[in-house]
């Protein structure tokens, strides 16, 4: 799964209800929040998008990514929100109110999701229908960060898997997450030739998510050798918030 900054998923759940041919809506999918101040309450809304009527329950998770790329969700008590749990008529729509009311001094960004669930609820009298209904749920990408904070992208180490395959482990010891893409990463091989590794050449990299102190683990697939504590590797990141 894709873990990016500006794309959040959508998880269509099936359940035995009746069928439903629209789903609700959740805004903002990306927020940045600051520790304090102003910037530590957004304002969400969500919007039935259908014409019956739902009920939908938000609720606020840690978000920790390990090196394969697999998101952990735990729940979260670092945020208020107000209403957590609403039922909306077709084409209606609520404000909710989320307050950040975790750790004051943060020595790196946070990384939260918002999860908007549409809940197993029947407001219909007839309670004969039968069917399928969907129930949507909208996850949007939550950081408590600093404008003063930058991600530090270096390569950890390298090993060689097999003669075609190599293991690059790369971390992230900057203070805000950062997108791997446009990714360029120059290596000197054994012959003290430099060797370009781009994006194409390593799998399930375009894309991802690297948050503030974690690794990720990606395969190369490449003949030359290379030691890594002989001759460091460069890597370059275009992105507008890599550098001060």
């Amino acid at each position: 799964m894709k873990n990016h900054s500006l794309n959040s998923f959508l998880l269509l759940l099936t359940l035995s209800l009746p069928f439903t041919a629209k789903a609700f809506r959740l805004e903002p999918m990306v927020a940045n929040f600051t520790s304090s101040g102003d910037g530590a309450t957004k304002i969400f809304r969500v919007e039935n998008e259908g014409k019956d009527k739902i009920a939908v329950k938000i609720e606020a998770f840690n978000r920790e990514i390990d090196d394969k790329g697999k998101e952990k969700l735990s729940p979260s008590k670092d945020f208020k929100i107000y209403p957590e749990q609403m039922s909306l008529n077709g084409s209606d729509s609520r404000a909710v109110r989320v307050v950040y009311l975790g750790p004051k001094d943060l020595e790196q960004e946070s990384a939260y999701r918002i999860i908007a669930s549409q809940l197993p609820v029947s407001f219909k009298e007839d309670k004969k229908q039968t069917g399928i209904k969907f129930l949507f749920q909208f996850v949007a990408s939550v950081y408590v960060t600093n404008e003063n904070y930058y991600p530090k992208v270096v390569i950890e180490n390298t090993k060689r898997i097999d003669k075609d395959t190599l293991r690059l482990s790369v971390v992230n010891k900057g203070q805000r997450h950062v997108v791997l893409k446009n990714v360029k990463i120059d290596m000197k091989d054994n012959s003290g030739k430099t060797v370009t590794i781009g994006e194409n050449l390593i799998k399930n990299w375009d894309g991802e998510n690297l948050l503030s102190g974690h690794r990720r683990v990606f395969k190369v697939k490449t003949a030359s050798d290379f030691d890594i504590a002989k001759n460091a590797p460069k890597i370059e990141i275009k992105d507008e918030n890599i550098t001060p």
